[in-house]
């Protein structure tokens, strides 16, 4: 309804340093959820006609082509991209992972962002023509996410921060470089069989429009206030993140653009989750409803997934 109703944090920010973890000052990733912030951007770039999210990517980016075994008539836009639609691999099904070095993802000098990142991937083959099957994939969106850019002539970054953590008022916000000193920057937990211990620190900035940033858990509160809310986006916009793609053939994917939505009118959910190094994360929100539930957890190894859904059975 518009206000925060419950916010805290449990454990450890910091376990050997004894920092308590809190809502409203530690920072933890957001992973994949930073996924619906590309999406939100792309329909407020749609919006101002800056892109046209059915035009065909490479009249945009220039700097793209299809890979070999493409069909002449094969066609990848930002729709699809966002998606999940156009037949881009994750990091497990493809021609090789697409993921860079952590030597280079580690030094601000050789990682420049995410097109940097598409030279690891873009000559891999498609796993299917775009339009024709959903299949989740991280690389995509960071392409999405340089297309973004070069329609808009801004960094993802900048859109983000100047359409949408900006005047929502999410002040911890922002993206997780491993190079910078970020204050009350979680630290990420793994299990080695009965024992927890601190894991690597790696970079995730070179892949921002997938899972690249972090915040506090109250960011995540407001931010899904916002996105509800009456005020931020317009309803046209809401329908073009939360109304499920369809295949070419007519299947419904259950995604919309990077939000997994089901369901309509009062029953309207949308979610996602995030796994990565250091966190795992849960977004539900029944937008119609006024229900919101995120959950930030600095570990490899928690359920978010099943503290989110035990809190939504509560309400």
């Amino acid at each position: 309804g518009g206000v925060v109703s419950y916010e805290r944090g449990y454990g450890y920010e910091n376990y050997a340093d004894r920092i308590q973890m809190t809502a409203s000052e530690s920072r933890v990733r957001w992973a994949s959820i930073s996924k619906t912030t590309t999406g939100v951007a792309a329909v407020q770039a749609a919006s101002r006609g800056e892109i046209d999210l059915d035009r065909d990517i490479r009249e945009i980016y220039t700097g793209y082509e299809l890979p070999e075994g493409a069909g002449s008539d094969w066609v990848i836009t930002e729709r699809r991209l966002l998606g999940h639609l156009a037949g881009v691999q994750h990091y497990d099904n493809g021609d090789s992972s697409g993921v860079p070095s952590i030597r280079k993802t580690a030094d601000p000098e050789t990682n420049t962002g995410m097109e940097l990142a598409l030279s690891y991937w873009t000559g891999n083959a498609l796993l299917s023509q775009p339009g024709t099957q959903y299949s989740y994939s991280t690389h995509g969106f960071n392409l999405a996410g340089v297309v973004l850019e070069k329609a808009t002539g801004r960094s993802l970054w900048d859109l983000v921060a100047a359409r949408i953590t900006g005047p929502l008022g999410m002040t911890k916000f922002r993206p997780d470089y491993q190079w910078e000193t970020i204050p009350n920057r979680a630290v990420g937990y793994i299990e080695i069989g009965s024992a927890i211990v601190a894991g690597l620190n790696t970079d995730v900035s070179w892949k921002l429009a997938g899972g690249g940033y972090l915040s506090t858990a109250r960011d995540m509160g407001i931010y899904c206030k916002g996105v509800m809310g009456p005020d931020f986006l317009t309803e046209s916009e809401k329908a073009s993140l939360w109304t499920s793609q369809e295949t070419d053939a007519g299947s419904r994917t259950g995604y919309g653009l990077g939000w997994s939505t089901s369901g309509s009118g009062v029953s309207l959910h949308v979610s996602h989750s995030g796994s990565q190094e250091k966190a795992k994360t849960y977004l539900s929100a029944y937008p119609n409803q006024g229900r919101c539930v995120g959950v930030l957890i600095n570990s490899e190894y928690a359920d978010p997934t099943a503290v989110g859904q035990a809190i939504e059975a509560a309400l």
